[in-house]
């Protein structure tokens, strides 16, 4: 229970953001290195259809790089945050908090989406929450609720993310 609280308040410092990191240009240690991410091989058939990197949103210039498979977050502390990007297609509704800390998007492929939330504290980690969370009025928590048409309009899922410590 401790966790759904936590991870609404990532969604609040989230949602309470802009595109702060829009024209962000680190340079040195704060760029996202990509060759500090595992090697992850391309998804073999007909589902992906996207040949080249995914498109780097404008809100995250100079805190993203992508290629075929993978995408780097250069974290706060300067390390690189690597997610698998081998199903995704695109990155929609990017956005960073105000204070820089969490980057957010949505993303769709190959009948397949979620949501990625990255907090760039510390080491840096991140989380798919499928949809947009919410936080709570602390900030300290991230919370999401689904439901579509899918579960026959019932509730198919629930969780819950502290966002307070370091990453």
């Amino acid at each position: 229970m401790g966790h759904i609280v936590r991870g609404l308040a990532l969604v609040a410092a989230m949602a309470s953001g802009g595109a702060a990191c829009a024209g962000e240009r680190p340079s040195g240690r704060n760029a996202p290195n990509l060759a500090a991410c595992r090697h992850i091989e391309p998804v073999q058939g007909t589902e992906i259809q996207r040949t080249g990197p995914l498109e780097v949103p404008p809100e995250f210039s100079g805190i993203m790089a992508t290629d075929l498979t993978r995408i780097a977050i250069s974290t706060l502390g300067g390390r690189t945050l690597c997610i698998d990007a081998s199903w995704m297609d695109q990155i929609i509704w990017p956005e960073v908090s105000a204070d820089r800390r969490f980057v957010q998007f949505a993303w769709g492929g190959y009948e397949t989406a979620g949501h990625i939330v990255a907090d760039r504290n510390g080491r840096g980690r991140h989380f798919d929450t499928g949809e947009k969370p919410v936080p709570s009025p602390s900030g300290r928590q991230l919370a999401v609720v689904q439901y579509s048409e899918a579960g026959f309009g019932s509730l198919e899922g629930f969780g819950a993310w502290d966002v307070s410590g370091k990453a």
